[in-house]
């Protein structure tokens, strides 16, 4: 006598194998959305870097008698509190490197930071001159 179908056991080990599969893509899954999220976090964070560098060289063409003597710390006071990003942080050093609050020497170097969740995003680095 033939028997047609599946064993208790063959069914059994099927439904472990396609349990294992499952777990493995919801896994697969989470770690992606979570990778999203990380990447939405970087761009937003790189945005602001980029708007505080596009402020800090538009003082030159506001005042073009002060130039960039008008660049001070907190030219970017106004940024920030976006996707949980601070404001972002200008630091002006002036030909010798020393700190400085407004860039007021023939060289200027403006470096812009932002921060989220006590980790910061690279810097930018702006090299500002008297012309």
């Amino acid at each position: 006598m033939s028997q047609r179908g599946f064993t208790l056991i063959e069914t059994l080990v099927v439904v472990v194998v396609l349990g294992i599969a499952a777990s493995t893509i919801i896994v697969l899954q989470g770690d992606i959305f979570a990778r999203q999220i990380s990447n939405k976090d970087l761009q937003i964070g790189t945005q602001i870097l980029q708007e505080c560098a596009e402020q800090v060289l538009a003082i030159r063409r506001r005042a073009p008698s002060a130039g960039y003597a008008a660049v001070t710390t907190a030219a970017c006071n106004s940024l920030g509190n976006i996707g949980g990003f601070g404001v972002p942080t200008v630091t002006l050093h002036d030909d010798s490197g020393s700190n400085v609050a407004a860039c007021t020497s023939t060289l200027c170097t403006a470096s812009i930071t932002v921060g989220k969740d006590g980790s910061s995003l690279a810097p930018i680095t702006l090299r500002l001159s008297k012309y």
